[in-house]
């Protein structure tokens, strides 16, 4: 991760901030010893068990993950109300989204929304194994919840079908280790040729892409896939991971020296970059109005008594670590 540049002012005390944390004043030693212990333990898992498990509920648990979905796509709509300053339309869009999880759920809201095609794109092939019984279990849920009248329903259900089976589909998804987007020639079903001459109207992330190897690169490529006039959306999850530690000592992972974490890094792990980088990336891929809304945020007092703490890095003022959650909104021009 780049070291935070001086950056025009980032607003974080705004109403669009969910949470305030304020943990226990931390014993620092211990977090740190923590915070290792957790890593090396997590490096060690991931190599003997491949990423399987992005949510904190069973695959099995169809209620939840529906839920979950409903809950992510009610989120997004908002998000880009409050951003665009206006209900974002889906009729007709295209849209791509990056680290779709463990199911296309909210690929299958977006085109009941109205979106002609959806399309998505993971490192780890999660979504691959999802039964149409899960299916089937959150389209049951669309009339009552969406209004969506049955015939639609069926309509969708098809769509899902013809995704499984390999049939043409409005909903496409394709995954690859290396998290290229620009690698066209190297899918079978030309993934991004066909983004690039049916470019994407609206690119979404659900708390994906602080788990990117490469944001940065990632958000270079976007470019190319972006309609002109294009929305990204993106909900980043900047906090420790963990469990244990995740709202005891919301900043563990920042404790430790850029050296130390890269050695102890695997796949899938966060990244640390900080809302800076994001904007900074964004603005030099050419987008436009990039906003950075604040989630949730960090007590201040428990903020001052951390800083000294963390790595050198994170105790810059321009490293926003008051930022646990954001969203990120930018237009292509």
């Amino acid at each position: 991760m780049p070291e935070p540049t001086s950056p025009h002012k980032i607003e974080t005390a705004t109403a669009t901030a969910t949470k305030t944390l304020a943990p226990a004043r931390p014993i620092h030693a211990l977090w740190f010893a923590l915070g290792l212990a957790a890593m090396a333990a997590n490096k060690v898992r991931h190599l003997l068990w491949p990423y399987h498990r992005p949510r904190p509920f069973s695959p099995d648990d169809f209620t939840a993950a529906a839920e979950y979905d409903l809950r992510v796509f009610e989120n997004w709509k908002a998000h880009l109300h409050e951003s665009l300053g206006r209900p974002y339309d889906w009729t007709g869009k295209t849209v791509l989204e990056l680290g779709p999880g463990a199911d296309l759920g909210t690929g299958v809201l977006a085109l009941a929304a109205g979106a002609s095609r959806y399309a998505a794109f993971d490192r780890f092939p999660l979504a691959r194994t999802r039964s149409l019984a899960f299916y089937d279990h959150l389209l049951k849920r669309l009339p009552a919840r969406l209004g969506i009248d049955v015939p639609k329903v069926a309509r969708l259900r098809q769509q899902v079908v013809g995704a499984m089976t390999g049939c043409p589909s409005p909903l496409t998804y394709v995954h690859r280790k290396d998290f290229d987007l620009s690698a066209a020639g190297l899918f079978a079903d030309k993934f991004a040729d066909k983004l690039a001459k049916q470019p994407a109207d609206l690119i979404i992330s659900q708390a994906a892409f602080e788990h990117f190897d490469d944001p940065a690169a990632t958000i270079a490529q976007l470019g190319r896939l972006a309609a002109p006039g294009a929305t990204f959306l993106a909900v980043v999850d900047l906090q420790t991971h963990t469990p244990l530690l995740r709202d005891r000592d919301p900043l563990n992972i920042y404790r430790f020296s850029p050296r130390l974490y890269r050695l102890l890094s695997f796949a899938g792990c966060p990244n640390r970059a900080r809302p800076w980088d994001y904007v900074q990336w964004l603005e030099q891929g050419g987008w436009k109005n990039v906003q950075v809304r604040p989630l949730s945020l960090l007590d201040r007092e428990y903020l001052r008594a951390v800083t000294p703490h963390l790595a050198e890095p994170f105790r810059r003022e321009e490293a926003y670590m008051e930022l646990l959650g954001m969203v990120l909104v930018a237009t292509r021009p």
